[in-house]
């Protein structure tokens, strides 16, 4: 009798963690590619707009924020994907920053007077900028917001740039719709 039972059950296919396992990595990777090659048209509208966002960097120095270009293509620096074109309207302004007034001493060592100790006031770093790069890019709109090339954008968005002779990295400050969208 035991000889029959086993015979039996030899018959069966078993599932054990290993199958299941190998099965969720399966569907994991079939969702990605989902994702990465046809997101646009499987999980949102897909509708391309034209958008311009304003790229905010702060404290480089002077001859590095010279080698900006207007009109050269942006890639995003990480990930290597076309985020746009810098337009002509670049924003440079000098590199401000605050500090307590206790820490400010004019050029003979001597602190600066006329305001209350332990107030924090606005000091010009000599020799840095900040600057507004203007960029315009073809987006698709999703419902959670734009990506350009299969990269989101959006308002505070951190992004590493590179041009043919520069790289920095900013924040997002701005982002219009200049063409399409509703």
């Amino acid at each position: 009798m035991k000889k029959e039972k086993n015979q039996t059950r030899t018959g069966r296919k078993r599932i054990n963690i290993a199958d299941i396992i190998v099965l969720v990595l399966v569907i994991a990777c079939v969702g990605a590619a989902a994702w990465i090659f046809g997101g646009s048209g499987i999980f949102g509208s897909g509708e391309t707009v034209t958008v311009e966002y304003e790229l905010w960097i702060v404290d480089i120095r002077n001859d590095i924020a010279s080698h900006i270009v207007p009109g050269v293509e942006v890639t995003e620096a990480t990930r290597h994907y076309n985020i746009g074109t810098l337009g002509s309207n670049i924003v440079t302004t000098p590199y401000m920053y605050e500090v307590y007034v206790d820490e400010i001493y004019d050029e003979n060592g001597n602190p600066v007077s006329g305001v209350t100790e332990g107030e924090r006031v606005q000091v010009e770093k000599p020799g840095y900028v900040s600057v507004i790069l203007p960029i315009t890019a073809k987006a698709v709109k999703e419902d959670d917001g734009y990506y350009i090339n299969g990269y989101k954008v959006s308002v505070g968005t951190h992004i590493y740039i590179r041009t043919p002779d520069f790289a920095g990295s900013g924040h997002v400050i701005s982002l219009n719709v200049t063409e399409g969208g509703n």
